[in-house]
């Protein structure tokens, strides 16, 4: 019986054509082009200021807060009754954008209706921003539709 000897040839690769498929794969697990997106939803955060504005007004026989400052010691103080930590420099930050949620505060939002915006992001992500409701929900707007929803007086 003869003995066939089969020759194994692994073909030799460089090192271009090798740092070449790395970058592929590694350029296919990023996502290949894609944007990024927000740091994160954000719309807990601002649900959850809605609902404290919310609180503020069953605390004050349904008068809004004259000011943020007025809301914010309003919660800081609600916070000390409870012994939980209440950190006042970034409560009101948006995730997203990094800037201060505005707040509707003052007499020209005693009366905001149930589907009127409360509470609103500064400047969004990506030409949306995000808007919180008297009734406490949340939803996404076009940051070009946020002027004429918050000149709606109540």
């Amino acid at each position: 019986m003869k003995h066939l000897k089969t020759a194994s040839r692994v073909p030799s690769v460089g090192v271009w054509e090798l740092a070449l498929l790395i970058l592929i794969v590694f350029t296919l697990a990023l996502g290949c082009g894609k944007s990024a997106g927000p740091p994160s939803d954000g719309r807990l955060a601002i649900e959850n200021i809605a609902k404290w504005r919310q609180l503020y007004l069953a605390n004050h026989g349904r008068k809004p807060p004259p000011d943020e400052a007025a809301f914010v010691d309003f919660i800081d103080a609600k916070m000390k009754e409870r012994g939980e930590p209440f950190n006042r420099e970034t409560f009101l930050l948006s995730p997203r954008d990094g800037q201060s949620f505005v707040i509707r505060c003052g007499k020209d939002s005693a009366n905001l209706k149930e589907n009127d915006i409360n509470v609103h992001e500064r400047e969004g992500f990506g030409g949306k921003v995000l808007v919180a409701y008297e009734n406490g929900r949340s939803s996404e707007i076009d940051a070009a539709e946020l002027p004429s929803r918050m000149a709606a007086k109540p």
